[in-house]
């Protein structure tokens, strides 16, 4: 097996960049999912924080109503 030094170069720079390829894939895809989920969670907590204002605004009226 007598592999010219020039050829192995080829070859490694082959295997690097599919290797790195699959790396920068891998790595886009968690960032999506990551959006994805924050954007999920946005709505989510945007509900929970109408709610809590909701309550908090019930509080208020309760609260002046209350005669001195």
């Amino acid at each position: 097996m007598d592999i010219p030094w020039y050829a192995l170069l080829a070859i490694v720079g082959v295997i690097c960049g599919v290797a790195l390829t699959a790396w920068q894939s891998h790595l886009q895809s968690r960032k999506d999912v990551a959006r994805i989920q924050a954007e999920a969670l946005g709505g989510e907590l945007s509900a929970r924080l109408d709610s809590i204002d909701a309550r908090l605004a019930a509080i208020e009226r309760t609260l002046t109503e209350i005669p001195s």
